[in-house]
């Protein structure tokens, strides 16, 4: 294996004895600044980055460089195996691409958005939009087609909705078509029969990214999660690292989201709130307040926002600015409308007139056999 033959410096320095340190010419100071480490006023270790800098700030010190270098090399440590990959550790999934092709993301029938976004597992999708454009409930509806369509479950931080209890019945709405409290009690029993086997929110007391890998990780275990949901990011505590930017916090949080995403496989959404724009100016993922990261490490960046149609309706119109993969998804614009009275959205359709209406984009229970109560209109 490559690792086998793999080695790696940990650490390029070179430590002096004492007599060695006092023989240090005053000059190495000048020229060196401080890449030493200091015990009674004279260099102990001397500190470089590479090989190249050991070499020449030890030649500058009176010392032997390239024994320094040599003795570094004798002490470097075997890869770790993971460290490393060749095709060969993929050679299984690589010859079901060369047969198969990478399969298309899953769509959840929903017009406009099913063109612009597929999910798929071990992927990032961000969401921003200035506050009161539904972003909870997009994507409150796109778990629920999930869980309906294929059968995924969702482990949701939500804290923005609370009590759950208020969650849970926007959800009702959405699966059954109707306002919770016009439900019959067999609709409304088999909704959160089915709620209660895809959808667990955790505690809205949670604060930090790291309780919310730990939270997953157990609940991929126990329950078999597909989806994490976090809404939005700002409810998030950033890290304390010192001397860090919180642009730099932010980057380190959203990679050890990445990083368990990929580990445990499962589709991350984030909502994220913009700062506040300027007159007249374009929301994009870079208005995502906090960090660049928010368009660079997702892999697919989704923003929107609410307008009105030729007829003075109003619709959401939704833009797909990054799109990493084609599997996963490709940018465009495309609209959105809502029904208040189900918290459902669904895609729309332009008619002559320039007015937009809905399209009949259907729901249905699985993996329970399809009957005529299963089948949800959306008007």
């Amino acid at each position: 294996a490559v690792a086998d033959r793999c080695w790696v410096v940990k650490d390029w320095s070179r430590t002096l004895t004492e007599e060695e340190s006092r023989a240090v010419p005053p000059s190495f100071y000048k020229l060196c600044g401080q890449p030493y480490m200091l015990m009674n006023g004279k260099p102990r270790v001397i500190i470089a980055k590479d090989a190249n800098e050991l070499l020449m700030l030890c030649n500058q010190a009176g010392l032997d460089g390239k024994a320094a270098v040599m003795d570094c090399i004798d002490n470097a440590v075997k890869c770790d195996e993971n460290d490393v990959e060749t095709i060969y550790d993929c050679k299984e999934a690589l010859d079901k691409i060369h047969r198969e092709g990478i399969p298309d993301g899953l769509t959840i029938n929903m017009t406009g958005l099913d063109d612009h976004v597929r999910w798929v597992k071990g992927c990032f999708y961000d969401l921003t939009g200035v506050p009161g454009t539904g972003k909870s409930t997009l994507i409150d509806n796109i778990i629920v087609r999930l869980a309906c369509i294929h059968d995924f479950r969702t482990l949701v931080f939500s804290p923005e909705k609370y009590p759950s209890e208020r969650h849970y019945a926007e959800l009702v709405s959405i699966i059954t078509g109707k306002p919770i409290n016009k439900v019959s009690d067999m609709a409304y029993n088999r909704a959160v029969t089915f709620l209660g086997e895809h959808v667990i929110r955790m505690g809205s007391h949670l604060r930090r990214m790291d309780d919310i890998i730990r939270t997953l990780r157990r609940k991929v275990k126990t329950e078999g999660i597909d989806v994490l949901v976090i809404d939005p990011f700002g409810f998030l505590e950033k890290p304390s690292i010192p001397n860090a930017t919180d642009a730099e916090k932010i980057s380190e949080m959203l990679t050890d989201l990445v990083d368990v995403m990929r580990e445990l496989h499962v589709i991350v959404i984030m909502a994220a709130h913009p700062r506040k724009l300027l007159k007249d100016e374009k929301l994009t993922l870079y208005s995502i307040s906090g960090s660049s990261e928010f368009f660079n490490k997702p892999d697919n960046g989704m923003v929107m926002w609410r307008e009105q149609d030729g007829q003075g309706k109003d619709i959401t119109v939704f833009e797909v600015q990054k799109s990493r993969y084609k599997d996963v998804g490709a940018t465009g614009k495309f609209a959105l409308c809502f029904n208040p009275e189900n918290f459902r959205f669904y895609g729309c359709s332009e008619d002559t007139s320039g007015a937009l209406g809905s399209n009949n984009d259907l729901l249905r229970y699985v993996p329970d056999a399809p009957d005529d109560s299963d089948m949800l209109d959306l008007d």
